[in-house]
């Protein structure tokens, strides 16, 4: 007994370690797991170095094989895209009913003529090449780029097909355990399994919702609580009748998938992590227990029934789909070209033929060496040759132009707005706050709700299109990590970010507009009027302290603007400031002079003038804040001028005084110059940017020695103030 359980978890260990790195170097080397997976276990396996052997779990592999396979089949219902499916056409709904009886029906016939197995076991035989496996073809789609129709037809093939044919081989598996049964019987214990294996996933799914919509499962046991439920479903079906456990937690991921809320998607991440350690740990077992005897049985019969799959099954069963569809003839041909089988078709032959074999059935070898080769043949056939023959038959897309733009606010709509007309550029623009989107929406522009790093984001058929990916949010760290999550999918060379220009070594995506604010201070300025967006024909843009050019477009090629840019172009999006913070903020009753005195006189002066208009800051508490940071770090800038500036929660915009101190006032000025200006600036608290943008704009002052030399020269306020007006004015035009 202690040398049995030894080896079971030597082979446990073993599966586990080797299917789980096999899967990290197929990931890094970009080949096809399953081809990998197959090589790793045959060469584990009795038959070449004995380290693992699936005989001795016994009856236990059945079991293992079942349950890795439900859950398996739950997490790809789970995952499925409900609201992509209202984009299916009738050349995919022809494929997953009259293409499945074709497949079924040229494969069973190729079996029964080649092998001579009795029909009902060659329709079983059939039924089990159907599935073309989402985990091959899907992430073979994300690497060829092919032309939007034919990725459409293939991925919603893979994805919708594999509950289908599951269904058709337990009814298959049905046909021979009871081959001596009535018709009718065989039906009625079909409609019974389908009835059972419906009831108790819709049941299981519907409290598990319940509890979920009522938040009765804490967090922590969210994940554990899913997988439960799903075995519990799976077990409930297989308890009433053979096999019905299967369709019930297809049924199950169905209705948990219907409504996708923060917690679905929380649960996807997680199964589909665990529906990938079970591929690994499950192909590696089932690869080891082939055996040489089943191949050279399978023979040169064998290699004419791999030829009807792929030359005359799969063409056939594609060219009757698409009639009367769109699907060019060469798109036909690639698509008929592209079928592989993976893990569902392996896994299920495996299940049946050791139930096969259990209950006596002989022919039980046949499943397993069948479905194995189409394994094997297809994988690596379809994943080496596919770009190949996708180049010859001109199915590849070009280039992606789309743009899909991380932030919804009024500067990202104007961008996309701007791109779409000049640039001819598909746009989509995506945000995780369903406020942000519904503004967007409003404005007829295309708009997710999602993630930018979701990574189910990168098989959505609605980003085909998309080759260019820019972070448009104020936070810098968030738009490096969307830089770095898309860099692989549409290039290092298009991925572009929103950057202050205080980048650190290590930061991805190309940084640009350093020029300007936050993209969320911008937008509330347009919305404000305080700014403007122009569309403009133009030779030259140039960075200026007017203006700010922020992308271009010439002969349809985008160029965003970075740090210093200078571009030849004939049609440019320009920043324009409508009027600077300066420009607003300056009134003639806020202005005073001061003949003597000291910092303060100066503060109660300002803070006197500002309370009469707004009496709701409390003039006190203020001065002595403002005094107390005077005290500790002046805020002399140099030249005569300082600027003493606070917070305040009582006020709903920004406020400033100016005080003009002819005799000068010593105010421990690093160039020790007596101070004659000063602008007192209080800002609402929680708007860092708004008041930091002011003090940068008083502080551009001291660049104008000119300019500076006219206000500190000014006789009177009235004076003062219609300089400053004029030079912002200016500015802004």
């Amino acid at each position: 007994m202690k040398e049995h359980y030894s080896q079971v978890l030597q082979n446990i260990v073993v599966s586990v370690g080797a299917g789980m790195l096999t899967m990290i170097f197929a990931s890094r080397w970009k080949i096809p797991a399953i081809a990998l997976l197959l090589f790793v276990g045959f060469l584990l396996g009795p038959e070449v170095t004995g380290v693992l052997d699936p005989g001795v779990f016994g009856d236990g592999l059945k079991l293992f094989i079942t349950i890795a396979v439900a859950i398996i089949l739950f997490e790809g219902a789970l995952s499925l895209d409900h609201r992509g499916l209202k984009s299916v056409g009738s050349t995919i709904w022809l494929l997953l009913s009259v293409g499945v009886i074709i497949t079924w029906l040229t494969v069973s016939a190729a079996v029964y003529f080649l092998f001579h197995f009795h029909w009902n076991f060659a329709l079983l035989a059939g039924s089990m090449v159907i599935v073309t496996g989402p985990t091959v073809v899907i992430p073979l789609l994300r690497r060829l780029k092919v032309t939007r129709s034919v990725h459409h037809v293939l991925h919603w093939e893979s994805v919708l097909i594999d509950p289908i044919g599951v269904f058709l081989s337990i009814f298959c598996l049905g046909l021979v355990n009871v081959e001596n049964e009535s018709t009718l019987l065989i039906i009625g214990e079909s409609l019974w399994r389908v009835i059972i294996g419906t009831g108790a996933g819709v049941l299981v799914g519907f409290l598990l919702r319940l509890f979920l919509k009522r938040s009765l499962i804490p967090e922590s046991q969210l994940n554990s609580a899913v997988i439960t439920a799903a075995i519990v479903a799976f077990g409930a079906g297989c308890l009433v009748v053979s096999d019905a456990g299967l369709l019930a937690v297809v049924v199950l991921g169905f209705v948990l998938g219907k409504n996708v809320d923060q917690s679905i998607k929380k649960i996807r991440v997680f199964t589909e992590e665990m529906a990938e350690f079970l591929i690994g740990s499950l192909f590696v077992v089932l690869a080891a227990a082939l055996k040489f005897d089943s191949v050279e049985r399978f023979g040169y019969r064998g290699l004419v029934l791999l030829g009807v799959v792929v030359f005359i099954s799969r063409p056939l069963t594609v060219f009757v789909s698409s009639i009367g569809s769109k699907l060019s003839l060469k798109e036909k041909f690639f698509i008929s070209w592209v079928a592989p089988r993976g893990i569902v078709a392996a896994s299920m032959a495996t299940l049946f033929a050791v139930q096969l074999s259990s209950g006596g059935n002989p022919d039980g070898w046949f499943l397993k060496i069948f479905v194995f080769s189409v394994v094997v043949c297809t994988v690596p056939l379809y994943s080496f040759s596919a770009g190949f023959v996708a180049s010859r038959l001109g199915v590849l897309r070009v280039q992606p132009r789309g743009w899909l733009i991380v932030g919804a606010h009024e500067l990202s709509t104007q961008l996309s707005e701007f791109l779409k007309v000049h640039a001819r550029a598909d746009v989509i623009i995506i945000d995780s706050n369903r406020k942000n989107c519904s503004f967007v929406k409003k404005k007829g522009l295309e708009v997710l709700e999602g993630d930018a790093l979701d990574d189910e984001l990168l098989d959505d058929e609605r980003l085909i299109g998309i080759g260019n990916v820019f972070a448009l949010t104020d936070n810098e760290a968030l738009n490096s990590l969307i830089c770095r999550h898309w860099a692989d999918v549409v290039g290092k060379n298009h991925v572009f970010r929103w950057g202050s220009g205080r980048d650190v070594t290590g930061i991805s995506g190309r940084a640009v507009w350093q020029q300007v604010p936050r993209p969320g201070v911008i937008s509330a300025d347009i919305l404000r009027g305080q700014a403007r967006v122009a569309f403009e024909v133009c030779n030259t843009f140039t960075v200026s302290e007017r203006a700010y050019p922020l992308v271009s477009v010439k002969n349809l090629d985008v160029i965003l603007t970075g740090k210093d840019t200078v571009h030849t172009t004939s049609m440019g999006m320009v920043l324009l400031r409508e009027l600077t913070y300066l420009h607003r903020l300056t009134r003639p009753d806020l202005i005073h002079a001061v003949d003597c005195g000291d910092i303060g006189d100066v503060l109660r002066k300002a803070l006197e003038a500002i309370c009469v208009h707004f009496p709701v800051l409390q003039k006190e508490e203020t001065f002595q804040e403002l005094l107390q940071r005077e005290e500790r770090f002046p805020t002399s800038i140099g030249d005569g001028i300082a600027v003493p500036h606070s917070y305040s929660s009582r006020i709903t915009s920004t406020l400033m005084a100016i005080v003009q101190t002819p005799h000068g006032i010593e105010w421990g000025a690093f160039d020790q110059k007596p101070v004659t200006l000063v602008f007192v600036l209080i800002s609402p608290a929680g708007d860092p940017e708004r008041h930091l943008s002011t003090l940068s704009c008083v502080a551009q002052l001291v660049n104008d020695p000119e300019f500076l030399e006219q206000i500190k020269n000014a006789q009177t306020p009235d004076i003062l103030y219609k300089k400053i007006q004029a030079r912002e004015i200016a500015l802004a035009y």
